[in-house]
């Protein structure tokens, strides 16, 4: 009988993980902790869908994505209570018949499936979805059923007309850091960008109309300096273009501050073109940083900030 791969092969097979990728992930893991399922997500290695299908060839199970795990009936998590969520790492999605669908990271667990039967009372058919999808998805559940989920927007107050005194000026360092998400966000087609924190920490999340959202991980003490950078050239009267030479040529977009509080900030990038764009002063964002020891990586070649 064939040993079956494990994720790591089934994506280099695939053509979907580099040694490069792969060598940035494992570096990002040593700095932060976490699975490699997650580290591979927020250093850009691999999609979610990417890592989805991977995990289902492993595995030999059906995989199950963020938006159908999101459009679950709140009935059917509750088939099983919270506390065997977290436990379990499981999360119920689809209920037909006596046949209870149930997602799961890590389905290697040989009692898993008794144990979820038995805590239910249906049979259970598992599907595998990311650790990382499956945890946000876990946390997010058990806050809303507390009233105090937040949605990616409305958790943030409308813009106050100056930067919170609280919030330090930004130095060289931090201007290099915003510069080089922004090239990342630009080169992946980003149209808004999210600073904020949740309980697994502080992080950047870029939005597009096409994929489902990247986040990448940051330091607690990044978070006030890159708001009050955002913030401060996002506020300045001649606005704030910024430009990256992409694989078609130059990206321009000028930047919107959407929204703001002390924890974070929502930012609009809107494209421009050359004859809008010859007005108003642009900041080159190409990454230029420094190799020092630091909490996030460089978006092009992946040293260490």
């Amino acid at each position: 009988m064939a040993v079956p791969l494990g994720v790591g092969e089934v994506l280099a097979e695939a053509g979907d993980l580099t040694v490069r990728r792969l060598s940035r992930a494992s570096t990002w893991q040593k700095t932060y902790g976490g699975t490699i399922e997650r580290a591979l997500l927020s250093t850009g290695a691999v999609t979610e869908e990417v890592l989805i299908a991977a995990l289902s060839q492993a595995y030999g199970l059906p995989g199950v994505s963020r938006a159908t795990l999101v459009a679950s009936d709140p009935d059917i998590v509750e088939c099983l209570p919270a506390k065997e969520r977290r436990r379990f790492r499981a999360f119920p999605f689809a209920l037909s018949g006596k046949r209870l669908r149930i997602a799961t990271s890590d389905p290697r667990n040989l009692v898993l499936l008794k144990n979820l039967a038995d805590a239910t009372g249906f049979q259970v058919e598992l599907h595998v979805t990311p650790d990382p999808v499956l945890e946000d998805l876990i946390e997010s559940f058990e806050a809303q059923a507390a009233g105090t989920a937040p949605s990616p927007v409305s958790r943030f107050q409308p813009a106050s007309p100056a930067v919170p005194a609280a919030l330090a000026a930004p130095d060289d360092s931090i201007g290099r850091l915003g510069r080089a998400l922004l090239a990342e966000a630009l080169r992946f087609g980003a149209t808004e960008l999210e600073l904020g924190a949740n309980t697994h920490g502080a992080f950047l999340r870029t939005f597009d109309a096409e994929h489902p959202a990247v986040t990448r991980r940051l330091s607690a003490a990044l978070l006030g300096p890159l708001t009050a950078w955002f913030q401060e050239r996002c506020r300045r009267p001649e606005g704030f273009v910024v430009e990256v030479k992409g694989p078609e040529g130059k990206l321009r977009r000028r930047l919107e501050l959407l929204a703001v509080d002390t924890h974070g900030v929502r930012v609009r990038l809107h494209p421009l073109e050359e004859a809008a764009s010859a007005a108003h002063p642009k900041e080159d964002v190409t990454c230029s940083h420094e190799n020092t020891q630091g909490f996030a990586f460089c978006p092009h070649c992946g040293d260490v900030l």
